[in-house]
Parts: structure tokens; C-alpha cells; sequence
């Protein structure tokens, strides 16, 4: 049995384009062709409206994209924990938070009926634990160049290249 993994795309989506969406594709068919994991769904992120990017669009107007752009997606879904917090969050606190959700979720029967919205509805039949990976664009990559953007703490990820 493969580790089972959610992929996270974490951004501005300002406005959503279809290449945010065509990136999960890739990487479960990556993840596929390569047998390593089982991808079991994939979680869109928008940014709270404090991140500051000049032209960001209200965070309601994004959700709103979000959730039009997906309701063809059997296995994509939107999670708005981001915009409903105090202040931009940093994207390991995002990952970190989803991450420890998902498995408090898998470890605990009695929260199965529960599950929400933004979660793979099939994870109510799930056991053992989901990882939950970065899916980032260019545009983040090249942001881990900009001097004191990221802390040292963010910067330990694992990047898995295609051979």
C-alpha cells in the first residue's frame, strides 16, 4: 500500500487560472507514473487579504472564483482556513495546521462524520495517516530567493524532481 497524499497549493489566486489547477495534475499524474504515492486529493489555499500583494483581490471575490473554477474538480477543493484567520499566516503554519487536521480527523472514528467540505469525501473511509505536500509555481519558487521573505524554518522542504 502506497502513502497517501494531499497535495496543497498555497497563494494569492488572484485572480484562479487554469494552470493553478493543471499543476495538481501534473504532479498526481508524477506521483503516479513513479508509484511512489497515492495522491487522494488535493486542497487549494487562498491567501488572507493582509498578504499584502498590490492588486489582491478581496478574499470573498477569490473563494467565489475558487469555488466556480472547482465544481467540476471531483478531487480538488478549496479551504478557506487561511482567509479566516487574524493575519497572513506563514505557509509551514498553513501546511502544518492542514497536515495535523487531516490526521486528527483519520485517528479519531467518532470525527468521521464531520469531515469537511475541503477534505477528499472519501476520507471517511480512510486509515493510517496522509501526508500533505507543497504544490507550488514558479512564482513561490523564485520567492525563496528574495532575501528574508522565508524564515530558515520554511526553507527545510523536500523537493522531489522528476528524473
Amino acid at each position: 500500500m502506497l502513502p497517501k497524499v494531499i497535495l496543497i497549493a498555497c497563494g494569492s489566486f488572484s485572480p484562479p487560472t487554469p494552470m493553478h489547477f493543471r499543476m495538481f495534475e501534473i504532479a498526481r499524474d508524477y506521483f503516479q507514473q513513479m508509484g511512489t504515492h497515492e495522491v487522494v486529493g488535493g486542497i487549494v489555499s487562498p491567501v488572507h487579504d493582509s498578504y499584502g500583494k498590490k492588486g489582491l483581490v478581496v478574499a470573498k471575490h477569490r473563494i467565489a472564483m475558487l469555488k466556480l473554477a472547482l465544481k467540476s474538480s471531483e478531487w480538488i477543493r478549496m479551504s478557506d482556513w487561511e482567509t479566516q484567520q487574524d493575519g497572513w499566516t506563514r505557509t509551514r503554519i498553513t501546511l502544518q495546521y492542514h497536515q495535523n487536521y487531516i490526521n486528527s480527523l483519520l485517528s479519531d472514528d467518532s470525527n468521521r462524520d464531520t469531515v469537511p467540505s475541503w477534505l477528499p469525501g472519501n476520507l471517511k473511509q480512510m486509515t493510517g495517516t496522509v501526508q500533505v505536500k507543497l504544490l507550488c509555481g514558479a512564482d513561490l519558487l523564485e520567492s525563496w530567493n528574495v532575501p528574508g521573505l522565508w524564515e530558515n524554518d520554511d526553507c527545510y522542504v523536500h523537493i522531489e524532481l522528476s528524473k
